[in-house]
């Protein structure tokens, strides 16, 4: 026990804080800056160690990288007179565990620690830090509310470990033994428990564990010896949570999971559920959702559990198209094959979804949505065997060969096919036409395509529609281009990051270009729900969707992206609710904004508006 006075480098110990299995804490005064700070004095084990010091010192690094509000920041690492040390801000409050032990925590309050958690391990996991000792005692709450994860004394750079050093941190307390098993009797997960390699998975479990006691009061394992409880943690379920509504549950048993790969795969996957959560009312007799994002489709997806439960008495039909009359034309826009180089993938996309957005605003006509024709690329399987999957009858196929980007010497290549799949006979091919034209001239042959499509499908269109068909995005291919790889880097990659800031490239080379406009607004709304809540996010995604509004009002994209931003970011479903109704006035067959519209009237209690929308969306998005 260090006395008041001590000096370690330029830090004076004032008080002792607290001690643990993993050092003792001071309250000190940093003589540099002027300000008091909490530093972590380590055990003796761990000074006298080097290689032991060494990897401490190499984690305490990884940690202080992160940067993120719920994660208790590390200034400083030092080593004075033998005695090792780590220098953190100086917190008050008190743990989450002295929360616990006060009283019941009420729901919302819960949820709010709770999704606190989940961003700060989300942060962690993207840089490769797992945690893999979180439990309540390691868990701060400041006077103001704010949680930070503290002791990040076990962590683990993923990558970076041996077997023998992943199994080689201290139990409940003590110092380390090789081969004991590392986390705290209660919180591990059941592959910490047989002394496996662990992942930021492992993180996910022991979450659950600490959601569980803030929603019941109640240890989700514990029994009356440490062997028991691990006993239970590998073969038990907890008992189910009384008067929590069926959102909650779902998601602690899904972080709950004994077998890792069906767990939650991401803290931010975890997070976005919960924020979902968090602003809907209490149970009320089984009608609430979790919901998940689908990044790769752009489309929200969902899992709606009170459709269990409402399927007695709600009777709809599967397929919901026309009210009477003849079905409407269905139509499925392939991916395009890409003959050029690899890295040119984005531009045939872009040109096919270009065309299926087109197509979309047609009346008479449904166009499956992009994320149940992506898994088309490059398939082996038969046009019937597509079309039946689908349930369409035609299908648009095409090549696109793209050389040079200059618009005054590039070349574009494209070669559509539309094929009609009816009855029993062989597939026909309706349609076929090559375009070859300058890449300047790329959106007049978007519209050309989407034009004689429409004209096959006997589709008759008024002066509005041949408008819609005839609009060119925006008069800059290089704001067109770092549009479409902002496409792919959000689909195909998950890299949110990346997509805001080549969306960002769009609208500076172009500020008129509305649809880059609404993708931004769309894709920082998503990103501050999972990963960024930060004041200046929330207000981009605002002003980047009011936007899109401004310079396209007649476009659908633009109200998917103000009604995303109330709803995700500021929690307001009716306003959401308001912009989605908007968007499809315009775009009456849009998956995206059919499925936005139905989770949100099913989380404000319209269960038959709701399932309607839900019911459409998943015709026209069946996979």
């Amino acid at each position: 026990m260090l006395s008041a006075g001590t000096r370690l480098g330029p830090y004076e110990i004032l008080s002792p804080i607290g001690a643990g299995g993993m050092g003792e804490v001071y309250l000190a005064r940093d003589s540099k800056l002027q300000r008091d700070v909490a530093i972590k004095v380590l055990p003796q084990v761990v000074a006298n160690d080097s290689d032991t010091l060494a990897r401490f010192e190499r984690e305490a690094l990884a940690v202080a990288s992160l940067s993120h509000p719920n994660i208790l920041s590390i200034f400083d690492f030092g080593n004075d007179g033998g005695v090792a040390y780590a220098v953190m801000e100086l917190l008050e409050g008190e743990t989450l565990r002295g929360k616990l032990d006060a009283g019941p925590i009420p729901r919302k309050q819960a949820v709010d620690y709770a999704l606190q958690i989940a961003r700060g391990l989300s942060a962690a996991h993207q840089k490769g830090v797992v945690h893999r000792d979180l439990k309540p005692e390691n868990l701060f709450v400041t006077k103001d509310g704010h949680l930070k994860i503290l002791d990040f004394g076990l962590a683990k750079k993923v990558g970076t470990a041996s077997p023998v050093e992943e199994t080689s941190a201290p139990t409940v307390s003590g110092h380390t033994e090789p081969g004991t098993v590392m986390g705290t009797v209660g919180y591990m997960s059941p592959e910490q428990v047989r002394g496996l390699l662990v992942d930021h998975r492992s993180d996910i479990f022991s979450f659950g564990t600490i959601l569980y006691e803030l929603l019941s009061g109640q240890r989700a394992f514990k029994r009356q010896t440490a062997a028991d409880t691990m006993s239970a943690i590998l073969k038990e379920e907890p008992p189910e949570l009384s008067g929590s509504d069926l959102a909650l549950e779902h998601i602690v048993r899904h972080c709950l999971e004994k077998d890792r790969d069906n767990r939650f795969q991401s803290a931010k996957d975890v997070a976005f559920a919960l924020g979902e959560t968090s602003s809907i009312p209490a149970s009320s007799g089984g009608r609430s959702v979790v919901l998940r994002a689908d990044r790769r489709n752009v489309s929200i997806g969902i899992l709606v559990l009170a459709l269990v439960a409402v399927a007695g008495f709600l009777t709809w039909r599967h397929r919901i198209g026309s009210t009477g009359g003849a079905r409407a034309r269905r139509v499925a826009v392939l991916p395009f094959e890409n003959l050029g180089t690899p890295s040119d993938d984005y531009f045939a996309d872009g040109i096919a979804d270009a065309v299926r957005g087109k197509l979309t605003l047609l009346p008479g006509i449904q166009v499956i949505a992009r994320g149940s024709s992506t898994p088309y690329r490059k398939s082996s399987k038969t046009p019937r065997q597509i079309a039946q999957e689908l349930d369409v009858e035609y299908l648009l196929t095409g090549t696109v060969r793209w050389q040079g980007s200059q618009e005054s010497t590039g070349r574009v290549e494209v070669n559509p096919e539309l094929v009609e799949v009816t009855g029993s006979g062989a597939p026909v091919s309706k349609w076929q036409q090559p375009f070859d034209a300058t890449t300047k001239d790329v959106f007049q042959v978007q519209s050309d395509i989407a034009s004689r499509v429409a004209k096959e499908l006997g589709l008759v269109l008024g002066t509005r529609d041949e408008r819609r068909l005839e609009a060119t995005p925006t008069q800059s291919l290089t704001a067109y281009e770092a549009f479409l790889k902002g496409e792919e880097a959000f689909r195909m990659e998950d890299n949110q990051k990346k997509a805001v800031g080549l969306y960002e490239q769009a609208v500076a080379l172009d500020p008129g270009f509305a649809q880059a406009w609404a993708a931004l607004g769309w894709v920082a709304s998503y990103a501050y729900m999972s990963e960024d809540p930060t004041p200046q996010l929330s207000e981009r995604a605002r002003q980047a969707a009011e936007r899109a509004i401004s310079l396209a009002p007649s476009s659908p994209v633009g109200y998917l992206a103000l009604g995303s931003y109330r709803w995700l970011v500021r929690g307001d479903y009716k306003g959401g609710l308001e912009q989605f109704k908007k968007g499809l006035d315009l775009a009456p067959g849009d998956a995206d904004l059919l499925t936005a519209r139905g989770v949100v009237e099913v989380n404000l209690g319209f269960w038959q508006e709701g399932i309607q929308h839900l019911r459409q969306a998943e015709r026209l998005d069946p996979r």
